[in-house]
C-alpha cells in the first residue's frame, strides 16, 4: 500500500512524525522477529505529505517513558494515574473485609486506574 508498495515502512526516528492532532490508524511498533521499529501506515501517502501517527491509548507517564514527551495539560484524553489500594492488616475488620473481597474474586490489594476524564477502572 502507498509509495513503498507495502504496509510496513521502517523508520529511524519516531520524532519526525506528529500526533494527537487527528484520529489516525498509523502506528509505530517494535517487531520482535526483526528487532526493528516498524511504521504501519493506514493509507497511501504522496511524496511530501505530512504523516500523523497514533502512539495508542497511553497515559502521560507512559508517553514520557516510552517516547520522551508529555502533551500539554488536558490534551491527552487517555491520561491516567495508577493508585494501589490495600486493606490494612491492623484494621479490626481486616479478616472479614478480606473474606468478602475474596468472595467476589478480589484480593486485599487492588490497582485502581484513575482517568482524567472522570472514569476509572480496577485491575
Amino acid at each position: 500500500m502507498g509509495l513503498l508498495g507495502g504496509l510496513v515502512l521502517r523508520v529511524v526516528l519516531a520524532a519526525l512524525f506528529n500526533c494527537f492532532e487527528r484520529t489516525v490508524d498509523t502506528f509505530l511498533d517494535y517487531d520482535n522477529l526483526s528487532k526493528e521499529i516498524v511504521f504501519t501506515i493506514d493509507r497511501p501517502y504522496q511524496p511530501g505529505e505530512q504523516v500523523f501517527i497514533s502512539y495508542g491509548k497511553k497515559s502521560n507517564g507512559e508517553l514520557l517513558l516510552s517516547y520522551g514527551f508529555v502533551p500539554r495539560e488536558g490534551a491527552n484524553p487517555c491520561d491516567s494515574v495508577e493508585l494501589s489500594v490495600s486493606l490494612k492488616k491492623s484494621d479490626q475488620s481486616y479478616k472479614e473485609k478480606l473474606e468478602l473481597l475474596k468472595k467476589y474474586g478480589l484480593s486485599g490489594t487492588q490497582l485502581v486506574i484513575l482517568l482524567t476524564d472522570g472514569c476509572s477502572s480496577i485491575k
